[in-house]
């Protein structure tokens, strides 16, 4: 899991938090005042339907494993990285980018 992932994933659940904060002050019992089902309906509903019509049933299905990928994944190497690309870049240069 990459340092953004990290630093994303805590500074938007603190954002929530602070709203909260500000709404209701330390009072918990005002928290109900932050949610509004109806409002939380339409935003999921909204983007699983949106997702649906722009993306394959199959792909819609694959999902949890892209989650998966995005807080699993390795850091790679950079310098590995731009040798594969100048590689690559030298035989399209020779070869033609069909040969790639």
């Amino acid at each position: 899991m990459g340092i953004a992932n990290i630093i994303g994933s805590i500074l938007g659940w603190g954002l929530v938090v602070a709203a909260i904060f500000v709404v209701g002050g330390y009072d918990f019992s005002k928290i109900w005042l932050f949610i509004d089902i109806p409002s939380v309906f339409i935003v999921i509903g909204g983007s699983v339907a949106a997702c649906l019509v722009g993306f394959p049933l199959a792909t819609m299905l694959q999902t949890h494993k892209i989650v998966m990928i995005t807080f699993t994944a390795k850091d790679r190497d950079p310098i590995n990285v731009i040798e594969q690309i100048v590689s690559l870049s030298e035989a399209a240069r020779r070869e033609g980018l069909l040969s790639l």
